[in-house]
């Protein structure tokens, strides 16, 4: 399995560093950030962020394939 190097990033509520999970959903990296903390969570795909209904509907489709 390949590692990719994601940039950290500090919760917008607490501060803390947080938690990064990137997954390649049909060659394209999707990437859930947590804060252990305080529970903030995002998502963000290479342009910007994406809604989690995004995502779950790229698995979707992508599982159909």
């Amino acid at each position: 399995m390949k590692q990719t190097s994601v940039q950290q990033k500090k919760c917008v509520k607490c501060s803390r560093l947080m938690v990064a999970l990137t997954l390649d959903i049909e060659n394209e990296k999707r990437t859930l950030r947590s804060c252990s903390h305080c529970d903030v969570r995002e998502w963000e795909a290479v342009d910007g962020s994406i809604s989690l209904e995004g995502v779950l509907t790229e698995l979707s489709d992508s599982a159909g394939r």
